[in-house]
């Protein structure tokens, strides 16, 4: 998604708005302006967003990897590396 951000500006603004559309198509990505001043089109932005990444992870399943442990399997997966660490030593 190309979010162009201060339209709130916009006697300053240094890309024109059909530039930006025109872009954004030719990326096959979203366009959306914004004003974190006053919160213009933020929430619509957000919600473009999560869309576009339900939309994308509905179509798609989760499959766990041929040599890994699967989120379902049980197995837990050290965070640490697997390096146990001494009894009586510092962290660093």
């Amino acid at each position: 998604m190309l979010i162009g951000n201060k339209c709130d500006l916009a006697d300053q603004r240094e890309v024109k708005t059909e530039e930006a559309t025109a872009f954004a198509e030719k990326q096959g990505i979203a366009f959306e302006e914004t004003s974190a001043l006053d919160a213009t089109g933020v929430d619509k932005s957000f919600r473009i967003i999560l869309t576009e990444i339900y939309r994308l992870m509905s179509r798609k399943t989760i499959q766990p990897e041929a040599d890994g442990p699967s989120l379902s399997s049980g197995v837990k997966v050290p965070v640490d590396g697997g390096n146990k660490k001494q009894a009586g030593k510092g962290c660093c």
